[in-house]
């Protein structure tokens, strides 16, 4: 049997930090965040791809978003060449 605590935060938009302290060893947290609706979630892409030639939009303005986004890097590759310098292989 195990004790459970429920806790409810109220936080303010201009200080979004937290600081917990857990005393237990080693605890197991489970944990939902949930907005009270005053912004919109995103609910878009979390991962993109840089473009070569078009920038991508993610319309993030005035939501809330739950996660970090990734930005992949362009590929690329880099060859030797004949006269001793680098090729570059961009896309």
């Amino acid at each position: 049997m195990s004790d459970t605590l429920d806790i409810q935060i109220a936080i303010e938009l201009d200080t979004p930090d937290i600081e917990i302290e857990i005393e237990e060893e080693n605890p197991e947290i489970e944990m939902e965040v949930t907005m009270d609706g005053s912004l919109p979630a995103y609910t878009g892409k979390y991962e993109v791809q840089s473009g070569l030639y078009e920038d991508e939009i993610l319309k993030t303005g005035g939501k809330s978003m739950q996660y970090d986004m990734t930005v992949k890097p362009i590929r690329f590759t880099e060859l030797g060449n004949p006269s001793g310098g680098i090729t570059v292989i961009i896309g």
